[in-house]
């Protein structure tokens, strides 16, 4: 497992690639899983539509890890489960059990990098020392841990990266 600042979105697919947008397993009684912060809006707003196909994937199959999408880049999505509700805190052992899924769904379609955010430490309020402790025995060098970059006009209001 390697750690880089970088955004989930731009940091370039090299190989076949693998996105993961970290989430949680609650349905609305409208249809479609709640994706209200983080790098899951995020991907729920670039793809219209995510959140009603993560829904209908969670009914089917539970709250694991699964492919969504392929992205135009060529790179594909997957879900991350860090949580079993959005109003929760994550849960270590979620994390821990989506680490080796993912793992596994790594090996199964043989991608040669995987980017994810840091799992449950932003919305799901954990340290990142505690996860890591955590997932790193499981995850090989083909996975890359983001931390966010600050966007540039962030910077410009005085944050620092």
């Amino acid at each position: 497992m390697r750690e880089t600042k970088a955004d989930l979105w731009t940091i370039p697919a090299e190989g076949r690639t693998l996105r993961a947008v970290t989430t949680n397993g609650h349905i609305t009684r409208f249809g479609r899983c709640v994706m209200g912060r983080g790098c899951a809006r995020e991907a729920r707003d670039r793809f219209p539509g995510l959140d009603r196909k993560l829904a209908g994937l969670l009914a089917k199959h539970g709250n694991r890890p699964m492919r969504l999408m392929r992205l135009p880049d060529g790179s594909d999505l997957a879900s991350f489960p860090v949580k079993r509700h959005w109003k929760q805190r994550a849960d270590p052992d979620l994390i821990e059990s989506s680490a080796r899924l993912l793992a596994q769904i790594a090996d199964r379609f043989q991608y040669e990098r995987i980017f994810l955010p840091r799992p449950g430490c932003g919305n799901g309020r954990l340290s990142w020392t505690v996860v890591r402790e955590r997932i790193e025995p499981l995850l090989d060098d083909r996975f890359v841990i983001l931390s966010f970059q600050v966007a540039a006009e962030h910077s410009r209001k005085g944050a620092t990266p």
